[in-house]
């Protein structure tokens, strides 16, 4: 079952997203990231790692998101599949450590659906309700 939804947004591209834990909920927005640079180029085979930290969980989902769309944009390694992910809430901070699956990708021979220059802030709060994470994510694009 699809865990995001995309709607309607002035300039950007906004996606409300929902997961069963929290992990559900970064997993859910990868997928969203993934469908809007959408290519047919995805390579798998190498593995990198991840490990963010930050003060909440808002702030951990936009530097995750971010740091995935650099490897991209920046180093030219994308990833279509994220192998392990793990939040972890230490005393006031959070920490993400995950494995991706990817390979190094030839931007000029590739078309992105659209280039996402950056996740922003706007808009951004993670819910609990109903024992469900929600929580609306602004791509600009």
């Amino acid at each position: 079952m699809k865990k995001h939804t995309f709607i309607e947004h002035t300039a950007d591209i906004a996606v409300e997203i929902k997961g069963d834990s929290l992990n559900e909920l970064f997993l859910a927005a990868f997928d969203a990231w993934k469908e809007i640079v959408s290519f047919s180029g995805w390579k798998s085979g190498e593995k990198k790692k991840i490990n963010l930290f930050a003060d909440s969980p808002e702030e951990l989902l936009v530097e995750f998101l971010n740091e995935i769309n650099y490897l991209l944009l920046t180093k030219k390694w994308g990833t279509g599949k994220i192998i392990e992910l793990k939040i972890v809430e230490k005393g006031n901070s959070f920490q993400l450590n995950a494995l991706l699956s990817g390979g190094e990708i030839d931007l000029s021979k590739i078309q992105l659906k659209e280039e996402i220059k950056a996740v922003t802030y706007g808009e951004l709060e993670i819910k609990k309700e109903n024992g469900k994470f929600l929580t609306r994510l602004i791509f600009d694009v």
